[in-house]
């Protein structure tokens, strides 16, 4: 599985059946991940940093610098432009699909809009005075974590922050686990492991280098590090340039390097 440019994002169907990748190459590709072969293939304007399925799988929500567009992953067509913002970035599906998450930039800072997905009409915005660099939702999907220059904030959906985590360094990427217990937050040299509800740090895992991207499966957690060194929870596994993660809930992880290679870790076999 290869793009022409580096592989910017990965995520997996809720099905596992199959894996989207953005590049930049300005293209979406959707593989199978049974035969590792192409099954469609999108066309944007420019390089997609985030991609997000929908639950059912029957959607992609995409984003590049100008465009967030929703795809139907079957007929490989727009369903529909839902902005037009100049510096698109960020975006997510709530668990329960019934949330469009993204950002936006004006002359204040950033900003998260709240879609509703069944209407596609805006609910409300939250207002980010620093760099909005990451989201997460939990698995309920009735809170928003979000991750800026110092902190990371997590919101209920009326507007109101529930928690706020002070850090040392930049944050680079947040997930909450599968029982939204925990949020793990990719900071500048550490993974930090943080119990949102009891307001407490529980863990906090030193890196050679910035954490650039975090999953969950079950109760274990893999993550990225910036400078060409991938590692997991559990072992060492490349040193060529990674930079796209996306772990299944099978527990396949799926890789993305800065040649634009995918690959598909099964069973602690690279195919």
């Amino acid at each position: 599985m290869k793009h022409v440019f580096a592989v910017d994002s990965l995520e997996f169907s809720p099905d596992d059946n199959f894996l989207a990748s953005g590049s930049n190459d300005k293209r979406i590709i959707i593989w199978s991940v049974e035969n590792e072969k192409k099954v469609t293939e999108f066309q944007c304007n420019g390089p997609s940093w985030f991609i997000s399925f929908y639950p059912s799988g029957e959607y992609l929500a995409t984003c590049d610098l100008v465009d967030v567009n929703i795809w139907r992953v079957k007929r490989g067509d727009i369903l529909v432009n839902v902005l037009h913002y100049n510096t698109a970035g960020v975006i997510m599906f709530s668990p329960d699909g019934k949330y469009l998450a993204t950002k936006k930039s004006d002359l204040f800072g950033n900003v998260i809009v709240l879609w509703d997905v069944a209407s596609l009409s805006k609910i409300r915005e939250f207002m980010h005075t620093d760099l909005l660099i990451a989201m997460s939702f939990t698995p309920d999907g009735k809170y928003l974590a979000s991750g800026r220059q110092n902190d990371a904030v997590i919101w209920n959906l009326s507007q109101h922050v529930i928690a706020r985590l002070r850090l040392d360094g930049h944050v680079n990427t947040i997930a909450f686990s599968s029982d939204g217990r925990y949020l793990a937050i990719g900071e500048r040299r550490n993974t930090v492991i943080y119990d949102w509800r009891r307001r407490k740090i529980v863990a906090r895992i030193p890196s050679s280098n910035a954490a650039m991207e975090i999953a969950w499966f079950k109760r274990f957690i893999a993550w990225s590090e910036y400078h060409y060194k991938e590692k997991t929870h559990f072992e060492e596994l490349h040193k060529k340039g990674l930079y796209a993660m996306a772990l299944s809930r099978r527990g396949f992880l799926a890789l993305g390097d800065t040649n634009g290679n995918i690959e598909i870790i099964r069973e602690g076999k690279v195919r």
